[in-house]
Parts: structure tokens; C-alpha cells; sequence
């Protein structure tokens, strides 16, 4: 199972297909076959319950399953990783993804030691100068070859997923070329 926790969605995309809810069953195996045909390197798929947090999944047992892909290609992008979420809602089918990142170790040590009333209040005066910032901006910022390999994993990610959807529109004879292509967020994917 996997609990969202601290993760930060970054970017998303979605659509819903006019009459498409048989393909809910089967569309996570089309898609994960989309994706290895690619041959993209270090991918990992795993379909698993996904819960807000640990009071939803064990006390609400509130989850959604996914069709969760990470890429190990970097070791500084491994915290990103990609949900495909699919649903039929009465006679349509909702399809998605996002791209959600998970805090490091060192961010979640560090945000406690800044959470202690003692340590929060010795940084309130360095943080004026900008000191905090640095360090948070090291911590958090991909460098431009990080950037580029995730911007690659997501786009084959949605590519991979857009070619699955235009079968399945073909099938039902819609037109594929009306698709909203473009994601919403960081890295504009299209």
C-alpha cells in the first residue's frame, strides 16, 4: 500500500471517455504494456491500494487502486513517482495520472528539527537572511539532467497512456484528435 502522506502532487492530467466503462477491467494491463513496449530504462510498476493517510487506510480502509510506475534512472528522481488511476462512473470511464513527490529522508529530518520551538525560533532570524532558503532550495531543486530524465519518464508515461486511450476511442468510433493533451502542472507535458 502506498500512504500520499507529505507528497506533493507536482502534475496531473485526465479525461473522461463517453461510454467507455468496460474497458475499466483492463485498461491497467494495456497501459503497462504500452509502457514496457517502450523500452524505457529503470521502470517499476506495481498496482496497489493507495490511501491519504494511515487513518484512511487502516481505520477508514478509505484507498483507490493505481497503477503506480516509478523510474530509478537517477537516484535524485526516485522520490517522484507517477499514479494512473482508472474508474468507471455510470456509463464513462475516468482515466488519470499524476505525478506526486515524496519528501527525502533528510527534508523530513529537517522539517522536524524546524518544527522544535527552540530550533525555530534560533532560525526565525537566519531565515530573514535567506540561510533556511539555500539549504531548502538545495534539498528540493532537481538539477538540469534530473529534470530532463523526469520530464522523459513522465512524457513516456503519457505517451504510453494516450496511445492506450486512442484504441479505445477508435473502438467506440470517437475522434481521438479532440484529446486535451497537455498536463496540468510543473512540467507541462503534451
Amino acid at each position: 500500500m502506498f500512504i500520499l502522506g507529505n507528497a506533493e502532487m507536482l502534475d496531473s492530467w485526465s479525461i473522461q471517455i463517453r461510454n467507455g466503462h468496460e474497458f475499466e477491467e483492463d485498461i491497467f494491463s494495456k497501459i503497462f504494456q504500452s509502457i514496457l513496449e517502450s523500452k524505457f530504462p529503470d521502470t517499476f510498476f506495481k498496482y496497489d491500494d493507495v490511501a491519504i493517510d494511515y487513518i484512511d487506510a487502516f481505520m477508514r480502509n478509505r484507498t483507490r487502486r493505481f497503477l503506480v510506475v516509478m523510474n530509478k534512472i537517477r537516484s535524485s528522481t526516485r522520490n517522484y513517482l507517477v499514479y494512473i488511476y482508472s474508474h468507471a462512473y455510470g456509463d464513462n470511464l475516468e482515466v488519470a495520472w499524476y505525478l506526486f513527490r515524496y519528501p527525502t529522508f533528510m527534508e523530513v529530518i529537517r522539517k522536524f528539527y524546524l518544527s522544535l520551538p527552540i530550533i525555530n525560533r534560533m532560525f526565525a532570524t537566519q531565515a530573514a537572511l535567506g540561510i533556511a532558503d539555500n539549504l531548502t532550495k538545495r534539498l528540493l531543486n532537481l538539477d538540469f539532467f534530473d529534470e530532463l530524465d523526469l520530464k522523459a519518464f513522465v512524457t513516456n508515461v503519457h505517451h504510453s497512456l494516450l496511445a492506450v486511450l486512442e484504441k479505445i476511442l477508435l473502438g467506440l468510433g470517437e475522434d481521438s484528435s479532440t484529446i486535451d493533451r497537455h498536463s496540468k502542472g510543473f512540467l507541462g507535458i503534451s
